[in-house]
């Protein structure tokens, strides 16, 4: 009964190492999946950025273009 209990003892104490390390691992693993979100979060920002860049040289553009007229209408041309 002695040996029963001794190795029911240092199966309890395997089980709970194991849920430990489980424990520390989850911990990590939700760690890096919070890292990763906030590096996706960032090149979202930076994609909408670059897809953007060709709206804001239309304007640009178009407000260079207004210049020209205003410069070319002031000057005669």
């Amino acid at each position: 009964m002695e040996e029963e209990n001794k190795l029911l003892e240092h199966h309890n104490q395997m089980i709970d190492a194991n849920n430990n390390q489980l424990n520390r691992s989850s911990m990590l693993l939700l760690e890096n999946m919070s890292n990763m979100d906030e590096h996706i979060d960032r090149v979202l920002f930076m994609l909408e950025e670059f897809i953007s860049i060709p709206d804001k040289l239309g304007e640009i553009f178009t407000d260079i273009n207004k210049v020209q007229l205003k410069l070319m209408f002031f000057l005669g041309i």
